[in-house]
């Protein structure tokens, strides 16, 4: 889910409401794609970017987009299952998760991970965290 002007303003909103400027914090994704949450992301200039995918060759390809950001630490690219490395990732200091993780390339049908994305989220957010979620009706449960 690339940002549009409407999730743009939802962010700053959310933001502004809680006091915190996006220079001052962390945006997470799970669901990598090419990278265009990413770019989003650094648009709206916040200080640091997570984002999660199981497949390697999203990693790799983002890694050379983001090298810059990669490489000053700005831009962090994990490779792995979503629904296991967020719950490792997690940190109360994280303010935007976008749940974006669900790849055409995987069988759905073993890995689902939005349902635990959210599960685990939910008994762990804070006033201070907005969770987005991307495709909500691929929620089987």
């Amino acid at each position: 889910m690339p940002g549009s002007k409407e999730l743009n303003n939802v962010i700053k909103s959310f933001l502004k409401t809680c006091n915190i400027t996006a220079e001052a914090s962390t945006y997470l994704e799970t669901g990598l794609l090419y990278g265009d949450s990413v770019q989003f992301a650094l648009e709206l200039n916040f200080k640091k970017i997570i984002s999660i995918d199981i497949n390697k060759k999203f990693i790799d390809n983002a890694n050379q987009r983001f090298k810059n950001e990669v490489k000053n630490s700005r831009v962090l690219l994990i490779e792995g299952d979503s629904q296991e490395k967020i719950k490792e990732i997690y940190d109360p200091s994280i303010n935007i998760f976008l749940l974006d993780a669900h790849d055409n390339e995987i069988d759905q049908t073993t890995i689902a991970p939005l349902e635990n994305e959210i599960k685990f989220l939910l008994n762990n957010v804070n006033e201070k965290q907005l969770i987005i979620i991307d495709d909500f009706i691929k929620i089987k449960h």
